[in-house]
């Protein structure tokens, strides 16, 4: 279909769904650009206009706000529950301030621990600071009460209650397979 273009006035060929969607106009991108820059089209500045009428910009409707500034997404300004993968700082919840702290009373009483035992089990004597672990000198079955009751917090978290053993000689403690009678 032929069209003039309403920059230049020169013909052009153009197809008719073009038309029909209100496109096909110009003849070029250069005669687009030439018609912009000798009308008074200008590109919309939102910000500008809700500064010089704040009156208006209360009652805009959301339709007309999209034909200036674009698609509105659906979830703007909604709470999703969703939570951003950078919304947390680098070390923001470490230790005390993360949500599951437990507490740290155990890790400074192990650590006291193999420390004053200088990583060596007390039963057969092996030296490896890798592998040792902490046990309670009195079992659970030797103080039910006392375990149940308020003072078991310095009970469980006492260095004086814990020995070092290596993990071999720690299962056959925890079986009653050996005892503390010697230390």
């Amino acid at each position: 279909m032929e069209t003039i273009c309403k920059s230049c006035h020169k013909k052009f060929h153009t197809k008719l769904s073009i038309l029909q969607k209100g496109k096909g106009k110009f003849c070029s991108r250069a005669c687009y650009g030439n018609y912009l820059k000798n009308t008074e089209i200008k590109r919309f500045d939102l910000v500008k206009w809700k500064k010089e009428n704040p009156e208006l910009a209360k009652g805009v409707e959301r339709k007309r706000l999209e034909k200036v500034i674009g698609h509105i997404p659906w979830n703007k300004g909604r709470k999703t529950g969703i939570i951003p993968p950078n919304a947390w700082k680098k070390g923001q919840n470490l230790g005390e301030k993360h949500p599951n702290w437990k507490g740290g009373k155990w890790h400074w009483a192990k650590r006291k621990t193999l420390e004053r035992d200088d990583y060596t089990c007390q039963i057969c004597g092996l030296k490896e600071p890798e592998i040792m672990e902490t046990a309670h000198k009195q079992r659970k079955n030797n103080y039910s009460d006392y375990y149940q009751s308020e003072k078991r917090a310095y009970l469980v978290h006492n260095p004086n209650d814990l020995i070092t053993l290596c993990p071999n000689c720690h299962r056959k403690y925890d079986k009653g397979l050996i005892e503390l009678s010697r230390i």
